[in-house]
């Protein structure tokens, strides 16, 4: 077998080292079986070598033919649940079905708290008399008064021959009426009569007359003020908005020419807008926040920004504020200051009449308190 390519093949037949047969096989140049031997039993492990150096790669083996379809492996444990998809559609609505028989009345729910009673109201015409119901059954008869006493009865005569029949005799004269016996006492009053059907209702009485208007009440302390000044706001400068003009006011009044004063205690809305131009180009900004007795509200400032000039840079600022008075005469002021416009450069305006078409003044500041609690 010296210089022929040789191939050695381990076969297994059984289990364990003496199990395995080694077959030696000639591969040219005609394959043929030169050997068939008995493996020994495998003797102890040697100790490993030192790893000899990695040879050159080989080129790679041509693909060989396709084996057979394994065995179909065992099903995977199933995986978790996915997310929930969407929610589909609603689909049409079905026909209904039979309705289900009746169910057992429910125990009727207690009373509820008897409401105040209302006030009257005035008394309306009197309607139409209704019909008068039939009449009840009649009550049983009395029982009948006592017969009166018979008279004595007079000898009887002797009896003659019958005689010829006479002519009959015309009627006699009818006797006169016995006294009437005594009446005899009442009987029991019969049971009454079922009751008639209820009258037509009668027409509904004339309306009255209304009466006077009572004071004007419900609506607490509330006012209405505005001005019609204009007030140039100087730059870097805290600036109270003047109120000079009253509407109407009740429970709450300007005092000083700005402090918005309560004479009840209470929460208020107080709602504001202010008209506010200036004369420089660019954009610059203005701050509004409220003051209640002098001090600053924490939270209450507002920033805005103004482009442009003249009537052009003219913005309306408007919103409001819920404040609470827990003493009689306290006071809220509404402060506007300039931040970056130069003083006299930005300020509130007021706005004379105008025409085309004919509209009345605008003025620089509407203020309005209305209470809520």
């Amino acid at each position: 077998m010296r210089g022929l390519p040789l191939a050695a093949l381990l076969l297994t037949t059984g289990f364990g080292a003496s199990a395995s047969t080694i077959v030696i096989i000639r591969l040219a140049p005609a394959s043929e079986v030169v050997e068939v031997s008995q493996a020994g039993e495998s003797g102890p492990r040697g100790p490993a070598g030192e790893q000899g150096e990695r040879g050159p790669e080989g080129e790679p083996g041509k693909v060989g033919a396709a084996g057979p379809p394994g065995v179909s492996g065992l099903d995977g444990v199933d995986g978790a649940a996915g997310d929930r998809g969407p929610r589909g559609r609603i689909g049409a609505p079905g026909e209904d079905g039979t309705r289900g028989p009746r169910g057992p009345r429910g125990l009727p729910g207690a009373a509820g708290l008897r409401g105040e009673r209302g006030e009257s109201g005035e008394t309306g015409a009197q309607g139409l008399q209704g019909l008068q119901g039939p009449q009840g059954a009649e009550g049983v008869q009395g029982a009948q008064g006592l017969q009166g006493a018979q008279g004595i009865q007079g000898a009887q005569g002797i009896e003659g021959e019958q005689g010829l029949r006479g002519l009959q005799g015309a009627a006699g004269i009818d006797g006169t009426i016995g006294i009437a016996g005594l009446p005899g006492e009442t009987g029991p009053q019969g049971p009454a009569g079922p009751v008639g059907p209820q009258g037509i209702q009668g027409l509904q009485g004339e309306k009255g007359e209304r009466g006077a208007t009572g004071e004007r009440g419900g609506f607490g302390a509330h006012g209405s003020f505005y001005d019609i000044t204009d007030v140039p706001l100087n730059l870097d400068q805290a600036t109270p908005v003047p109120l000079g003009q009253t509407d109407f006011a009740t429970g709450v009044s300007i005092i000083g020419g700005t402090q918005i004063t309560m004479a009840v205690t209470g929460r208020f809305n107080i709602s504001f807008s202010i008209q506010i131009e200036k004369t420089d180009a660019g954009t610059d900004w203005v701050s509004i926040w409220l003051r209640k007795n002098g001090d600053n509200v924490p939270w209450s400032n507002t920033d805005a920004a103004l482009t442009g000039s003249d009537a052009n840079s003219r913005i309306v600022l408007a919103w409001n504020f819920f404040v609470e008075a827990t003493t009689v005469g306290d006071y809220w002021q509404l402060m506007i200051a300039s931040t970056t416009s130069a003083s006299g450069k930005m300020l509130i305006q007021s706005v004379d009449p105008q025409i085309d078409p004919v509209r009345p003044a605008i003025p620089g500041t509407i203020l309005t308190v209305n209470q809520v609690g």
